[in-house]
């Protein structure tokens, strides 16, 4: 029986084994023979062996992978003979790849030229990587994958067929800008017509909106939805039905003046919000009132979440009420802004994980500050850290995300009408001309792209990269995208801290302080892994994949057949435990994911056990945003020994 780890890497020192079994009537001499191409056997590759009658025996060898063995499987042979018996067992080796992927970004505008620079270290790999740069002129080619999205979207309840009419009325403000008549819906006021009578008549006869049509009670929220979506209408200068508008606001101030009911700050803004869409309720002292007191509660309370925020200071900017109090609101609003690699964005707040997303409010942020026609200094970085937020896909991740996202694009060009450029984009690598395009009406939702393979990178230098117009006097902005991507040898690998931190440690199971970490173990022992990771603002989709040497293997206890008491020796229930919404254990790593992390120092534990003698390279343990994974940490590469 061979006696192997699941996997092995370069630069791993370990032992193969074999289980000899005599199933003969006689006792034997043998010959044990390994044979393996692809690993280097430190020591003989035939060795003797006496075994009895009915023995067992188990005999090893050393063998050493090469530094330059590429991933794959390895087919190896071992065979015994003597006594004028034979046997031969075939099996394979797993060996894994000992790089690291690792990807840095950024992105940017300019009204002119501007350089980037790009570092190639002389310690990654030459072969494997690239450099992509892409150009464009407008943020309107953002726009195209995100309408696309909403095209076929299901819509039968009050929140589905608000989305949709939200959606058309974003097409017809794309419609209007200039040059982006592509997106003209020629059936969109008929649709939109549909659209209404079928949310009209989810309304019951107290004014109030069910949420569906098999529904009886009128509900709150499907009433907050449905208002919202006459006033984007009425904005948009469609046609709405007065008195169904007026019903709904009706309603929603009975429900308000309700003194059996006790609303929170939420409920309270989105009746503000929803009862000031018509004039009617502007004056109400109560409305004002508590309006006032939520706003002065909300600057005098620091952690308060900036979804809250940015809801108050929409409507007292929107309706100029307020003044001072808006003025502190925007201030606040200000300064919890923060800097990322791909720009700058609205953090939730201390208290604003479960109130709206990063993504929500900075796209409103950006709405708010078209609205009052400021053109801050933050505003081309708040715009590009939302269109680097994108998926895949080209939305941003969710219905409600992506409708507030392309709102905000489309309220931006319809301020700074940019869609009008006409310039001749060059950009340059090392002094050389590499990307040349002409924008202009027909090419401005172009967007120019071009991969540099690493041999066109100086290594161990900077390289730097000239994005912008041919022509300065020409008119437009050029917005570019840069992502470096590469693969580094594992024992260069370096503890890195871009945005978050990890560090791991092994330490013996009855250490129950973790105070003494372990480099090495014997066969058979167990050992608990420690991750500590630091965050320091929220984050989102976060992963953290920590690799294990290749002589250990994770303990699984939700298996009947591992000792279920292990657990008692993991910190399960400190505070500052890390808690994964899902996790993976696998043959050489540990995958953990959490949706939110609020900022904060988290530890996660886990169990391992020692199974094969060698002396292994431990990969470093890595964590970072799915969506985002320049923003990443990842601890040292080390050695760990298997006695």
């Amino acid at each position: 029986t061979p006696l192997k780890p699941r996997f092995v890497l370069p630069w791993d020192e370990f032992m193969i084994g074999a289980q000899v079994f005599n199933q003969s009537e006689n006792p034997l001499n043998l010959d044990v023979t390994l044979a393996i191409s692809g690993l280097e056997i430190t020591d003989k590759a035939s060795k003797s062996l006496s075994i009895k009658k009915g023995e067992t025996k188990t005999i090893y060898w050393n063998t050493k992978v090469p530094t330059n063995l590429k991933p794959g499987f390895l087919t190896y042979s071992l065979n015994a003979t003597g006594g004028g018996l034979s046997d031969i067992v075939d099996d394979t080796l797993k060996v894994n790849a000992n790089t690291l992927y690792g990807v840095t970004a950024t992105a940017g505008k300019t009204t002119s030229r501007t350089t980037e620079l790009v570092y190639v270290p002389g310690t990654i790999l030459p072969d494997q990587g690239e450099l992509v740069v892409e150009s464009s002129a407008t943020l309107a080619v953002y726009l195209a994958p995100a309408l696309k999205y909403f095209n076929d979207y299901p819509y039968r309840n009050v929140e589905n067929i608000s989305s949709r009419l939200n959606t058309r009325v974003l097409i017809s403000e794309v419609a209007s800008v200039p040059n982006l008549k592509t997106w003209d819906d020629n059936d969109l006021r008929p649709q939109i017509t549909d659209d209404l009578k079928a949310l009209y008549n989810l309304q019951n006869i107290d004014g109030g909106f069910r949420f569906w049509s098999e529904s009886w009670n009128s509900d709150t929220w499907a009433t907050f939805e449905a208002v919202s979506t006459f006033a984007q209408l009425n904005r948009a200068g469609y046609q709405v039905d007065n008195e169904v508008w007026s019903k709904a606001t009706k309603y929603l101030l009975e429900q308000y003046l309700r003194s059996d009911v006790g609303y929170s700050v939420p409920q309270l803004l989105e009746f503000t919000k929803a009862l000031f869409t018509q004039e009617v309720h502007r004056s109400n002292t109560k409305l004002l009132g508590d309006l006032a007191r939520i706003s002065r509660s909300l600057i005098d309370d620091k952690k308060s979440p900036s979804a809250h925020l940015l809801t108050v200071s929409e409507i007292l900017n929107q309706y100029g009420i307020l003044t001072s109090e808006a003025k502190k609101i925007d201030s606040v609003l200000k300064n919890r802004m923060v800097i990322d690699s791909r720009g700058t964005f609205l953090d939730l707040g201390p208290r604003g994980l479960y109130s709206g997303s990063a993504v929500a409010n900075t796209a409103r942020y950006i709405s708010l500050l078209v609205m009052k026609k400021e053109s801050e200094n933050e505003l081309p970085d708040l715009l590009r850290w939302l269109t680097s937020s994108r998926d895949k896909e080209g939305v941003w991740g969710g219905t409600k995300n992506t409708l507030l996202a392309v709102k905000a694009i489309v309220d931006y060009l319809k301020w700074q009408p940019e869609t009008s450029a006409r310039f001749t984009l060059e950009n340059r690598l090392n002094e050389q001309a590499v990307m040349n395009f002409s924008f202009e009406p027909s090419t401005i939702l172009s967007q120019v792209k071009k991969v540099f393979p690493l041999s066109e990178l100086k290594f161990g230098d900077l390289n730097t990269l000239s994005i912008g117009k041919k022509n300065l006097a020409e008119i437009g902005n050029t917005y570019y995208s840069l992502v470096f991507k590469y693969f580094l040898p594992a024992d260069r690998a370096e503890a890195r801290d871009e945005g978050m931190s990890i560090s791991r440690n092994f330490f013996a199971i009855n250490d129950k302080e973790n105070v003494k970490p372990l480099t090495d173990a014997k066969v058979g022992e167990v050992m608990k892994v420690q991750l500590e990771i630091v965050v320091p603002v929220t984050r989102r989709n976060v992963a953290i994949e920590d690799f294990i040497p290749a002589g250990l293997e994770i303990i699984d206890t939700s298996l009947s057949t591992e000792n279920q008491t292990l657990d008692d020796n993991l910190n399960q229930f400190e505070r500052d435990q890390f808690r994964p919404s899902h996790y993976e254990w696998r043959d050489d790593r540990a995958f953990i994911f959490r949706e939110n992390l609020k900022p904060g120092t988290y530890k996660f534990d886990y169990l391992v056990r020692a199974l094969v003698p060698g002396d292994y390279l431990h990969l470093p343990a890595q964590i970072w945003e799915m969506d985002n994974p320049e923003n990443f940490g990842r601890s040292n590469a080390s050695r760990f020994s298997v006695k």
